[in-house]
């Protein structure tokens, strides 16, 4: 039989595997670091300008410095790219602590987001423009990276969370500084209940 010890650490796992929290932040960690890694093996096996087909007539590889937002839109404004990116990140961190996502595609979505916005951000900061690399070969349509990728995977599914799903869950309210001791209260009874459950099927 599992000692209690034993039991609470299994419990503690649990939780945390089936926490939305843990997903955000792994989305948002493996969403970053695969759009670094993208770019970091285009800038140093192309050169500036340099294409490269991929799939004949659907996708080329082009290298392309975009000093601009998004999509290529607006590259005569230095500034508003970065304080774009700020302004989003600032939005995404404040939905997350404001509303406490209970849905796992709205912590997605927020997570697909802020990598996006994030990997562009680096870019701005390092190079003063962000490097695109996918280039539509069958339609006219600005070249794009990984990054923008996300971005748009992340507002399609927080579109969705909005229209199809946010009416359906009840949002969490704040918990008042003053009640703190509840708070633990509440989590410590849960561990409690889980511990039971496990202890009954250990026998």
């Amino acid at each position: 039989m599992r000692t209690c010890v034993e039991r609470t650490r299994i419990v503690r796992i649990r939780v945390l595997l089936k926490s939305n929290a843990l997903l955000f932040w792994l989305m948002l960690v493996a969403g970053t670091v695969f759009d670094r890694v993208v770019k970091t093996i285009q800038v140093s096996r192309m050169m500036p300008g340099q294409s490269c087909t991929v799939i004949p007539q659907i996708v080329d590889f082009t290298y392309v410095r975009n000093p601009g937002v998004g999509f290529g839109l607006f590259p005569g404004v230095t500034w508003l790219p970065l304080g774009v990116s700020v302004l989003v990140l600032s939005a995404i961190v404040g939905a997350w602590y404001v509303v406490k996502p209970m849905s796992r595609l709205l912590a997605v979505g927020l997570a697909l987001l802020g990598a996006g916005a994030i990997g562009n951000t680096i870019d701005r900061v390092l190079y003063g423009y962000v490097i695109d690399l996918f280039d539509l070969a069958f339609i006219d349509f600005p070249v794009f990276n990984v990054a923008d990728m996300l971005v748009n995977s992340g507002c399609v599914l927080l579109i969705v969370w909005v229209l199809f799903i946010s009416d359906r869950q009840s949002v969490e309210p704040a918990q008042p500084a003053g009640d703190v001791s509840l708070t633990r209260m509440s989590a410590s009874d849960e561990v409690v209940m889980v511990d039971e459950e496990v202890t009954v099927d250990d026998e």
